[in-house]
């Protein structure tokens, strides 16, 4: 058997007044693997060492453990604040089958003939042949 870690995502619901406890238990986790982190000032009188490169291997996977942990929390914290915030500010509902449509001006009192002049070159009835350029 390996001795390499795996990983794997889990997904499941709690409570949401369990929250704050489940978040406080993996910050409490973060700073015990952060704790554990034993990075020794004297490294021995030969730097260019195999123990130099492996205890720098050992550091460098309980930082990504501790890193891991840190984007957890961060998650949740980042899911959390986003709920909060849509629902005290609930977008307003558009009816089923209706696309919704992002800063449309307001053509309710566009006059339409007026519109067509305009991209006509200023002419009322006077429809352009294909070929012909409006100058």
């Amino acid at each position: 058997m390996s001795t390499e870690s795996k990983r794997i995502n889990i997904q499941y619901s709690i409570d949401l007044s369990e929250l704050p406890h489940e978040v406080e238990r993996l910050y409490s986790k973060a700073i015990q693997e952060f704790k554990d982190i034993d990075f020794p000032e004297d490294i021995g009188n030969n730097i260019l060492d195999y123990s130099t490169a492996r205890k720098a291997d050992e550091i460098r996977q309980k930082i990504a453990r501790l890193d891991l942990i840190l984007s957890d929390v961060q998650s949740i914290v980042s899911s959390y604040v986003e709920y909060e915030i849509s629902s005290n500010n609930p977008e307003p509902e558009v009816p089923a089958g209706m696309p919704q449509m992002a800063n449309m001006p307001d053509l309710s009192d566009i006059d339409l003939a007026e519109m067509s002049k305009l991209f006509n070159g200023g002419s009322d009835n006077e429809l352009q042949e294909p070929n012909q350029r409006a100058e």
